[in-house]
């Protein structure tokens, strides 16, 4: 059996065509246009033909995917290249395109006029079926491509997902990151070079494609075997297993019973170490890889995903905090007479270190920070730490790559993918495999990693606890809700488009709409003004997606349905997260680090001096009924009744770990998601009387600002992730 990519040519592939200005030569592979012909790979002439034969419609990546690459295994970065490079041949600015255009959530549509021409295009230029792009997207075509896989553009495709899982657990967030992010297009210059290592990841391939999650694979040293964790969602444990390359091994290590996670080998194989959370803690677990029982050697962070690393002797693992004032930090364990060393022991504030990797050298490769403000750090003999001077953002791990890079599962680039940092410049390379978690890189240049996908939604509750109903359909993140101040309309953060974009939802007549917001820029944190007619934004940028300089933070105001926003040089150096005082004369706004920082009010017409609360203030809400914030590292939610004066009051609730941001003020009360050991829960605490009252609503996803309630009390918006895919995928060794 041959695939399409070897099969004898049907004639009618071979047919030419005009697109634009563009005559389409597919049996020369050709492009002619006004400055003459030029030659192009077969693959742009495919999916240019697939997208020509279903012109002004919507064609999925799925079918782009499967007609033009068949039953290979291709991963969505090699049709984003694919699209640069088409965009590039013809000329297409994606931006404002004549060309192709890019459907958020959906794939791509061919919007310039298509003619199909005689056989014998060398000569004849002659249209004889002339297809105008039609005004709508229609379905009813006659095409090669699977009219299952043509999705219209009200984002509802017809293909599948592979499951559904509904998160509740406080382990896996979900979170935008509000930390400083930069945006690498997907028509990235095409002068870039490519190395081989990136052009490696392009052949990416499914490792396992189990019903559960498959998590945190890492090679033996003599590279034929991975271990990994197989988990089922909700269910609370995870399986230690092992597999060789090929499939021909595969068992279970660990019985299913707990949470085992994080498998790493000894140096000479012989042995593997584990963790082992409990809800009473995180043990090391170590044990023979043959069989035997396991031995507990260390105790580790709990409620902290961070895996060990094993290098000859030496153990390096994130310990539990040494102080009330300290995060958790790197400890060195020697296995031969268990003599312990504490590496690093960062500030409370400063979040904890996490998955250190062992370098040849003996220097330690870390993450430190919290959620989606995470750097990247080194620990070396003789030295100590220092900080790598990349952009920050959420990172999923990293490994050592024989070049003395970084191999760095980051979404600071915009996205989640694979990038490799230099260690002492900080600038980096990006490698592709989006979605890509928690590489290791085997002895003989091997790749494996995670792919996870998030599909997060926004949903309306009635108040009254009646039928949920989906607002909005993504296959990304749509999360941030902010309801506007009449509640009709909701402005939210989503990555449907790439980078994180702003979209404002009308919920009487269910139009989308993007703010015209520059998109080399990531916007985030949307406030409403109390008219609902302008909105406040923070806007982070950085010159150079790859350079290691210091990203920009600053607030910017948007009026509704204007051209373009403007800056808001009113408010302070370093700003962040603003929001209007209900006056309508000042703002307030956090200053300073993204996670922890000052709350400062200051006036917007630029005027006085600006007020600095005194508290560390993790989240805050401003309302006409107060000042309401988080401490940071305090549980409790604080109310301020004159928010320009120092006393706070604690208010009973004591806020879910995993829902620190997760609640607000409408209708005279809180509402909020707590724990009281009894699981997550949503609670209605009304301020005058006190009373509180459990909401027969579902608690929202481990997002941040997962919960919007309308100022009446009658509906809800709940951000909920409602399908994880965790699986493992694998590159095969090559040249580096």
């Amino acid at each position: 059996m041959t695939d399409k990519d070897h099969s004898p040519l049907d004639p009618e592939r071979l047919r030419p065509f005009r697109v634009g200005e563009w005559q389409v030569l597919p049996e020369f592979n050709e492009l002619r246009g006004p400055q003459g012909p030029s030659r192009v790979q077969p693959r742009l002439i495919q999916v240019l033909r697939l997208l020509a034969q279903n012109a002004g419609r919507t064609v999925t990546r799925e079918a782009l995917i499967e007609g033009a690459w068949s039953r290979r295994m291709v991963n969505d970065e090699v049709l984003s290249r694919t699209i640069a490079d088409l965009r590039q041949a013809l000329g297409d600015d994606a931006r404002q395109p004549r060309y192709l255009e890019t459907i958020p959530k959906l794939g791509y549509r061919l919007i310039a006029e298509v003619e199909w021409l005689q056989t014998d295009a060398r000569t004849q230029t002659t249209a004889v079926e002339p297809a105008p792009v039609e005004a709508s997207s229609s379905v009813e075509f006659t095409a090669p491509v699977p009219a299952e896989q043509i999705a219209v553009r009200d984002g509802l495709s017809a293909v599948p997902p592979r499951r559904r899982v509904i998160l509740g657990l406080a382990g896996v967030t979900v979170a935008l990151a509000i930390a400083a992010a930069v945006y690498w297009r997907e028509s990235a210059s095409p002068e870039a070079a490519e190395s081989a290592l990136s052009l490696r990841m392009l052949r990416a391939q499914p490792l396992t494609s189990d019903p559960g999650w498959e998590l945190s694979p890492r090679f033996a040293h003599r590279g034929d075997l991975i271990a990994y964790s197989d988990s089922v969602a909700g269910q609370g444990t995870a399986t230690v297993k092992l597999r060789s390359r090929d499939g021909r091994v595969l068992r279970a290590v660990t019985d299913g019973s707990s949470y085992d996670i994080c498998a790493t080998f000894a140096a000479d194989d012989s042995e593997l170490l584990w963790m082992r959370h409990r809800e009473d803690g995180c043990e090391i677990l170590r044990a023979p890889l043959l069989g035997g029982a396991p031995t507990p050697i260390a105790a580790c962070a709990a409620d902290l995903h961070s895996c060990p690393d094993w290098s000859a002797d030496w153990l390096v693992y994130t310990a539990p905090p040494a102080a009330a004032d300290r995060g958790a930090g790197l400890t060195r364990m020697r296995l031969s007479d268990g003599k312990r060393e504490v590496l690093t022991s960062p500030a409370r504030g400063d979040g904890n270190d996490t998955h250190p990797r062992i370098g040849a050298d003996g220097r330690i490769a870390f993450a430190r920070g919290v959620e989606g403000d995470r750097s990247l750090w080194l620990w070396q003999p003789g030295t100590g730490e220092r900080h790598i001077d990349f952009a920050p953002g959420m990172v999923y791990g990293q490994d050592w790559l024989p070049d003395g890079r970084l191999l760095t599962a980051t979404d600071a680039l915009g996205f989640r993918a694979l990038v490799a940092v230099d260690p002492i410049s900080g600038t980096a390379e990006l490698l592709g495999a989006r979605g890509a978690r928690y590489p290791d890189v085997a002895t003989d240049g091997a790749l494996v990693y995670e792919h996870a996908s998030y599909d997060a939604n926004l949903w309306l509750q009635p108040g009254d606890g009646g039928e949920l109903r989906q607002l909005t359909r993504s296959v990304r993140y749509d999360a941030y809700p902010r309801l506007s101040p009449d509640g009709g309309r909701v402005l939210y953060q989503t990555n449907r488009d790439g980078p994180e974009s702003l979209y404002l939802l009308d919920l009487a007549s269910g139009t989308e709409t993007r703010l015209p917001l520059d998109p080399a820029m990531r916007w985030a944190q949307p406030a409403w003004s109390p008219d609902g007619q302008q909105l406040t934004l923070t806007r982070y940028a950085n010159g150079d997606a790859t350079s290691n300089s210091a990203p920009l933070v600053d607030l910017w105001h948007y009026s509704i349905g204007s051209d373009a926003p403007t800056r808001l040089t009113s408010a302070p150096p370093h700003a962040h997260d603003a929001q209007f005082d209900p006056d309508g004369k000042h703002a307030w706004a956090r200053v300073g680090q993204e996670r922890v920082a000052q709350l400062v009010r200051f006036r917007l017409d630029g005027s006085g001096v600006p007020l600095t609360r005194a508290e560390i203030v993790e989240h805050y809400q401003i309302d006409r009924q107060g000042l309401f914030l988080v401490k940071e590292g305090d549980p409790r939610l604080f109310h301020c009744a004159d928010p320009v004066a120092p006393a706070c009051t604690s208010l009973p609730l004591t806020l879910s770990a995993a829902h620190r941001r997760n609640w607000a003020i409408a209708d005279g009360a809180i509402y909020a998601v707590t724990d009281d050991g009894d699981g997550a829960r949503v609670i209605r605490h009304d301020l005058a009387s006190g009373d509180q009252q459990r909401m027969p609503w579902p608690v929202p996803g481990a997002l941040s600002r997962a919960l919007e309630v309308d100022r009446n009390g009658r509906f809800a918006i709940i951000a909920r992730t409602d399908r994880v895919d965790i699986d493992l995928h694998w590159v095969a060794p090559g040249e580096q």
